[in-house]
């Protein structure tokens, strides 16, 4: 989550900045270095990452942990990952719609469970979406890295401009620090973020690059506020205390979920043969 979209609180002291700013590094070295070797070191992560989401998500919308319900999202989310590994995509994604589809049914008796079978596609869906988005060559670490900086770039650049520019809030009522001046310069951020990629490890100008730098970083902001919307509608200010100094896996990771999903749905329907030759244009 951008710090631009979250609650007016007050400045964090200078130990509990420390405490933040050693998270984010040993967390960050961990990230980059499991997207790196790839293959059930990769996969591991993600599970561990996704189960997180499952746990929070109970706290955030059952205000319980491990029940029944975040038992049986866990193990078919975990099931579902596995699959799309291993290359069966359309089993995998099968196992997800099935089981939010499930959820959503009962709602019908308990009012929970529509949250249930909306936590379920959350929570898994990116999970699947990056296991599809990595694979097993060199291209798919280029493209999670390249993904990871547009979130970067996006948050960053959005929340300096919005704070520097300031003007017309861009959703108050959700999150109130937000501004158009930030989301503006969010957008300016990825497509600095994907002109240097390309300078850099690309080596060659490919136009596409840009407009699909473009509609990552609106689907980042939109992560952004969707997560500010749901923990105002669970009235929770974190959706946990799980890393130090930063509050929960959710908070964090709210515009990577939204910008996986785009990148594997707009590589699904490319018709390219991989996700890195769809996004990227490197093969």
């Amino acid at each position: 989550m951008s710090p631009e979209s979250q609650p007016s609180q007050p400045e964090p002291k200078s130990s509990e900045l420390k405490l933040r700013i050693i998270s984010a590094l040993v967390l960050g070295g961990i990230t980059l270095a499991t997207i790196y070797w790839g293959g059930w070191l990769f996969v591991g992560f993600v599970i561990i990452v996704f189960l997180a989401m499952v746990w929070e998500w109970g706290l955030m919308s059952r205000d319980t942990s491990w029940d029944w319900v975040a038992l049986i999202q866990g193990a078919a989310g975990v099931c579902a990952v596995v699959l799309m590994h291993l290359g069966h995509e359309p089993l995998s994604v099968f196992i997800v719609l099935g089981l939010a589809a499930v959820l959503f049914a009962m709602g019908r008796r308990r009012h929970e469970f529509v949250w249930a079978g909306f936590g379920q596609l959350y929570a898994t869906t990116p999970a699947i979406a990056l296991i599809f988005l990595r694979q097993a060559d060199t291209s798919g670490a280029i493209l999670v890295f390249y993904l990871f900086l547009i979130v970067w770039m996006t948050d960053s650049v959005a929340y300096f401009a919005g704070r520097y520019f300031g003007g017309p809030k861009l959703w108050p009522r959700v999150s109130p620090k937000k501004t158009w001046s930030g989301a503006l310069g969010g957008l300016v951020g990825a497509i600095f973020a994907a002109l240097l990629f390309q300078s850099v490890l690309i080596q060659s100008f490919v136009p596409t690059v840009i407009v699909t730098a473009v509609f990552l970083s609106v689907a980042c902001q939109l992560g952004d506020l969707l997560e500010s919307r749901l923990k105002r509608h669970f009235d929770r200010k974190d959706s946990s205390q799980l890393i130090p100094g930063h509050g929960g896996v959710l908070d964090r990771v709210d515009g990577l979920i939204m910008v996986v999903v785009a990148a594997a749905l707009y590589a699904w329907a490319s018709g390219v043969s991989h996700p890195a030759g769809a996004l990227l244009g490197i093969s």
